[in-house]
Parts: C-alpha cells; structure tokens; sequence
C-alpha cells in the first residue's frame, strides 16, 4: 500500500507528474530527471483508504527494470528521492487532474521542505522509494548463491546496501580488501594511474610491475627470485604447477621420464580453472567436471606418513596452504610444515605454497609460512585477494635457488614463451597493487593482525557460548569452530551459513569456511572499536540462536 503525499514541482525543479483522477484510480506518469529527460513509468494507484493528511493506494507497477519497495516515514535519508512534507485530503484531487494543496497547520510535519538526496532522484511521490527488479540480474549467470543483500558503497570497514543500511564488513570480499573499502591510497593510485597510462602490452616493459616485483621480492620475501602477474588466484596456482611440470621435465626420474604429479591436501582450495579445481582435494568442487586434469594426488593435511607413502618417482612438487581459508580455516602444525621442507630436500621436490587468502599481512606476519615456520624458503609462493586491495590481480613467485650442478635457477625454467596473460601486471593493477603493500609496510598491518588475534581469543574465552567450541586461524583469518547441536538451524542452512545470515540481520557481513565454521577476514587496519562491536554482534546473536 502506498501512501501518496504529492510534491511541490517547482520547489523540486522538476516537471510535476501527470495525476489524474478517476473512479477506477489514479494513473501516474513518473520522470527521472537524471536521464537528461523524462523517462517515463507508468504505474496504477487505486484508492484504499484516506488516513490522517494522506490518500492511500494500494499500487499496481508494470515496469520489468523496476519494482517498489517498503516505504519510509521516518525522517531518515532515503536512499533515493526528494521528499517533501505536503498533505493532502480527498477533496484536493479533482477528475481533471487538477491538484490543489491544502495545508494542514495542526500537523506535525506542516511545513514545506524539499531536500534532494545525491542518488537516483525520484519525485511527486513523497515517502516512496524503488529499487531495480531482480530481473535485472536475468543475465548473469547463477553461479554464486547470493546473500539478500546489494553492496553499493564501501568505506574502511563499512559496506552499505541499495536500502541504506550500513553493515560492519568482516567479509572484505573474502579476505580482499586488506586495507579496506576505498583506501584514500589506494584510490589515489587508480585515479593517478588511470590518467597516465592503463594498459599496455607485456611485449614492452612496464615499470610499475618491474617496482612490484621488486618490492614483493626484497620486502616481502627475502629470498632471491622473480615473480610473474596475473590476474587472480587460480591463474597464480595454474602458473605454479605449470612451474612444478616445467621443473619435473628439467628434472627427470631415474628412469628419465618426466615428473609431473603435484600432491596437495584434503580440504584444500586452489581455485575453480581446470588446473586449480583439480587440484583442490574437495569433490563438490570438482562434481560434474570429469575427467579431471590428471598429475594430482591427496592425502590428509598434517599426516606425515601418509605424505611420505604418496611420493613416487613422478612426484614434482608439494601444494599446500599454511592455513586453509575456504576449507574450514584449518592449520599446518609447525612440525608438519617442517616435514614437508624436509621431504622437499629429500627428494628433489618443489615447496609450492599457496598464500592466497593467508598471505601479505593477513596471519600477523608478512608471509602466511612464517606464523608457523619463520625460517621456511619455499620454492613458488602465489597471492592474489590482498595483493591488490580490491583491485584484480593475482602473482606467483619463483626461487632463485639452483636445481642443478651448473647452478641452473628454478625462475629460469619459465622462460620466454612458456606463459603469459594479456591484462596480468598492466600499469594499473600494479600501481593499485604497489599503493596496497606499501601501506600494509608503513603502517605495519600484520602488528595489527597479530594484536586483533589476540583481543578476540581473549574476549571469546570469557564466553560461556555452548556454540562456539573453539578458534582456529592466525591474526585476521580467524575460524570459529560451531556446534551445530547447540544451534536452531533453519532447514537447508548450516550452522556456518544459519549464523552468516543471523550476523547480516544484526550488521555484521560475515562469510562461512565449511558447513561448521563461521569466518572472519576483515581489513586488516580494522580497529579496536570495530572489532569490539563485532565481538558485541556475535554475542548477542549467538544469544539469540
């Protein structure tokens, strides 16, 4: 039901709308000004009721773009629309379509205000809003299982939607926003870089990826090597096993065949390529896309006997995550970690690690492997997410270090021709890139990690919260382990997505790791207050569960 409350046109400064009344109901013309004209809707108002200084109609909207949504009367900002506070009775609409205002002075709004909001404005309907349909979205394919939620502005640690709602973002784009929603750095980089020089091809240097490379290597890494860009991170993961099958070719068996099998771990998430999905150790990953790209082989995470038995004379190199993001925030022990760099050494195998979601700042140290093993020299590193802060790009890093007698490098085996990417390190997303990592350095965002860690183990373990039956993870990336017989979960939700859902209602975009782990990844200079009100969110709504 709509409750009409006709605008003054002039003091909007816009044309008034065509109303006309008839017995059967009111038709209105409806223009957008921000179209460069009237861009008309039509819609049928039929009368309902009359209610103090206001007609009420029930609406009938035709438009496939648009639909209407829950009006609002309070005095709060809408998220699009003029309002205006004028009020009218039956008697003031004529059949010709003639208006006339009357002012009622006893009521409490009785003045005339007109106030224009910097969003699509609407007028002449007062306190109604609309949003774009969901058909809208017809187009796109249904590949992601959305939150009923549309993101249309960020800032720090603050996601607001088309309603107007602002929600404390613990979601960050899945650990991706690293420095938060529209960083001033970071968009100064993009708005500068954009006006110089976007892209170009990889045919010609770059500098500003020649300075990225340079920074991840010498003060990121410490470890002699060179790196190559890309665009996400299951572009970075196929470019490291490109590199394993490069290595286990340059390095052959006893028998002098090719080694070529990458062993990873049950759980894992590398990606959603051929390449990646096969080797993520996750069948619903991988349901429905058989056969799967061969040279693949799992066992479980932190199971040192049962790595050791999957080393054949075909394995080339060992895949893994310090701590699995997607597969429930699940860690490498210290010793396990140790094991492999050890087996690597054994049998000439590469160390590949996949610090996509855990790496640059997010566990508290500057690299995920060293929260776990600070000595640790792996062979390949990939990242993506945090890289760029929001901005596509994803990289992978090659050691130095010689594979032969004759000191042959391991970054030498990728040479001109055996890969590439056309958008992969262009100007932009390396000047993004640079703006992010320098800002995650100078001010010291992993001390921050680190110290946030901390601040919500120790608040969590003053809970007497049956729901939560442990942490998992290091600095930001953090796992709360639920029980889901301590949880009233609607039919079809886990607990993890169940709470998800929950925490969205209460302001708080969380994302789930698994079916029994609730996640949090949130900028990584998200501040005590913040984390404070998210720790006072969940409480409350695992309170309430």
């Amino acid at each position: 039901m709509v409750r009409l409350i006709p605008g003054d046109s002039e003091r909007a400064g816009y044309p008034s709308p065509v109303l006309s009344c008839a017995t059967r109901g009111f038709h209105c013309l409806l223009g957008y000004p921000w179209s460069g004209g009237l861009l008309p809707h039509h819609f049928t108002l039929t009368q309902n009721r009359v209610g103090p200084g206001a007609v009420c109609f029930l609406l009938h909207f035709p438009s496939e773009r648009l639909e209407p949504v829950v009006p609002c009367y309070s005095q709060g900002a809408l998220p699009y629309g003029v309002r205006t506070f004028l009020y009218v009775s039956c008697d003031t609409q004529r059949s010709s379509g003639e208006r006339r205002i009357k002012h009622n002075p006893d009521h409490k709004n009785a003045k005339h205000e007109i106030r224009e909001y910097p969003y699509w404005p609407l007028f002449a309907l007062g306190f109604w809003d609309f949003k774009p349909r969901n058909t809208c979205m017809s187009h796109i394919l249904t590949t992601y299982a959305h939150f009923p939620l549309t993101a249309v502005r960020g800032e720090g640690a603050r996601l607001w939607d088309s309603e107007g709602n602002c929600y404390l973002d613990f979601c960050a784009g899945i650990a991706t926003c690293s420095i938060g929603h529209c960083h001033p750095v970071l968009t100064q980089a993009i708005t500068a870089q954009c006006s110089t020089l976007m892209h170009c091809s990889n045919l010609f240097r770059i500098p500003q990826q020649e300075e990225l490379a340079r920074m991840i290597v010498e003060d990121y890494m410490h470890i002699p090597g060179k790196v190559f860009f890309a665009n996400s991170g299951a572009e970075a993961n196929d470019g490291m096993i490109k590199t394993a099958r490069r290595f286990g070719h340059a390095r052959p068996n006893k028998a002098g065949q090719p080694r070529y099998e990458v062993i990873t771990f049950n759980n894992s998430f590398h990606g959603r390529t051929l390449g990646s999905m096969a080797a993520t150790a996750q069948s619903k990953i991988q349901q429905g896309f058989d056969p799967m790209l061969p040279g693949f082989r799992y066992v479980a995470l932190n199971d040192s006997d049962g790595l050791r038995a999957a080393v054949s004379d075909i394995t080339a190199g060992i895949m893994l995550e310090p701590i699995q993001g997607e597969g429930g925030v699940n860690e490498v022990t210290p010793e396990f970690l140790e094991f492999v760099q050890h087996l690597c050494k054994e049998n000439d195998l590469l160390l590949m690690l996949d610090e996509v979601q855990c790496g640059l700042g997010r566990t508290g140290t500057l690299n995920g492997w060293q929260a776990f093993c600070p000595d640790l020299e792996p062979d390949t590193v990939s990242w993506a997410k945090s890289l760029g802060g929001g901005f596509p790009i994803g990289a992978f890093f090659t050691s130095d270090r010689a594979i032969d007698d004759g000191g042959t490098p391991l970054s030498s085996l990728m040479n001109a021709g055996s890969h590439g990417s056309t958008y992969g390190g262009n100007p932009l997303a390396c000047a993004a890139s640079l703006s992010v990592l320098g800002e995650i350095l100078t001010s010291d965002l992993a001390a921050n990690a680190a110290r946030q860690e901390q601040r919500i183990r120790q608040e969590v373990h003053t809970w007497d919260q049956p729901a939560i039956t442990g942490i998992r993870g290091k600095g930001l990336l953090i796992g709360f382990a639920l029980n889901a017989e301590a949880m009233a979960c609607e039919q079809g939700n886990t607990p993890a997505l169940q709470l998800c859902k929950s925490l969205m209602k209460n302001g708080l975009l969380t994302v789930p790791a698994g079916a029994e782990t609730l996640r949090w990844v949130p900028p990584l200079n998200v501040t005590d207050s913040e984390i404070d009100e998210a720790l006072g969110i969940l409480k409350e709504t695992l309170t309430s569960l």
